[in-house]
């Protein structure tokens, strides 16, 4: 009787301990249920924000390229109305062009007819507008004397006179101080074969002497000696010639 009460003690206290350990593994499987199923939930949560964002998204890209679809339809139309000015704008500069190339031919006619004297010839249109120009050169009207000779070599640069309007435009350049274009005016009257070239190397190499381009202003004077030593040009550049000798 005794040991049948022991085994039943026995008995309810394994039965207590396995009640125990049943509900312990019952509370540990629960809790990793509900972590289970609190991972989905966050899993789920992401997934749906995940999709609004993409959605979110693909609605901007859709607005996006209805905006450039849009901006190149009116890029289009634009380029098409600049091209068709620009062309328009060709179109009216040739014509114009055109114009002018009408009235530059009627002009050049004009002054044909007008003018009437050959450019090779020394008329008594070109003497007359010489003599003009020296006159105001000798007055003192030195940029009415420029202008009288420009004219004179524009119209009559072929003429036998041409020579003595580059001297006297150069004369008067050097009357208000432009000595480089003097310089320039002497030595191209020395190129022609007007009866003034005596004096065209005299002048020249006079400038170019005060200039201090003492070399320059010795070949001038050198060329006026060999080539017309006879002349007072040619006796007064003898005398420069020496002076620069004795200074060497």
């Amino acid at each position: 009787m005794r040991n049948l009460l022991t085994l039943f003690f026995l008995f309810l206290i394994l039965s207590g301990c396995g009640i125990k350990q049943m509900r312990m593994n019952i509370d540990a499987t629960k809790a990793r249920t509900d972590e289970i199923y609190r991972w989905q939930q966050q899993q789920i949560e992401s997934d749906i924000k995940r999709d609004s964002l993409l959605k979110a998204m693909a609605h901007q890209i859709n607005s996006l390229e209805n905006q450039l679809r849009t901006f190149h339809a009116l890029t289009t139309n634009r380029l098409n109305d600049l091209d068709l000015s620009l062309s328009k704008v060709h179109q009216s500069i040739l014509e114009t062009s055109g114009r002018f190339s009408d009235v530059a031919m009627g002009v050049s006619e004009v002054r044909k007819r007008v003018v009437g004297d050959s450019a090779d010839e020394d008329t008594t249109s070109a003497r007359v507008a010489l003599d003009a120009a020296d006159q105001d050169l000798a007055k003192g009207n030195y940029e009415l004397a420029i202008a009288g000779y420009s004219t004179f070599l524009e119209r009559w640069a072929n003429s036998p006179l041409a020579g003595n309007a580059y001297i006297g435009r150069g004369e008067a350049k050097l009357a208000t101080k432009d000595t480089s274009g003097a310089i320039a005016d002497f030595r191209a009257a020395t190129q022609t074969k007007c009866p003034k070239l005596p004096t065209a190397y005299w002048l020249l190499g006079k400038t170019l002497h005060a200039k201090k381009d003492i070399k320059g202003a010795k070949e001038a004077w050198q060329t006026l000696v060999k080539k017309f030593p006879d002349t007072t040009e040619a006796v007064r550049a003898k005398e420069k010639l020496r002076e620069l000798e004795k200074k060497r």
